[in-house]
């Protein structure tokens, strides 16, 4: 499963940028989302820029996926690691909604959820 980070602009070409990951610089091709000043977020998948994003979304996703690393190995998430969801079930996106076969989607996320059994509620 591949899955997309965030990744902060560190040095820029024309249509690349050369951008900050957790495995050090990776060349990112920027030709989606147009050239971008050192110092931008942006929403990496396949080495291609997706997304421009706000330094506040760039440090939130870092944070989740540094969070699911540490549950996958087995360890205990900061706190507040998935704050978003501890308060409130997930919702889908309108456009889903009427994929859920008729069954009502609190139904459909209270049969398996993967994160709230290692998370500690207050």
């Amino acid at each position: 499963m591949c899955i997309g980070r965030a990744m902060q602009v560190v040095a820029v070409g024309e249509g690349q940028a050369l951008c900050a990951g957790p495995c050090g610089p990776e060349p990112v091709d920027m030709r989606l989302v147009g050239d971008q000043p050192v110092g931008v977020w942006v929403y990496v998948y396949r080495q291609t820029a997706r997304e421009v994003l706000t330094a506040a979304e760039g440090l939130r996703i870092v944070a989740a996926l540094e969070a699911l690393e540490v549950l996958a190995a087995g360890g205990e998430p900061p706190p507040d690691a998935f704050a978003d969801l501890t308060d409130r079930a997930p919702e889908l996106p309108e456009h889903l909604r009427t994929q859920t076969c008729g069954v009502p989607w609190e139904a459909v996320t209270g049969r398996w959820d993967p994160v709230a059994p290692k998370l500690k509620r207050g």
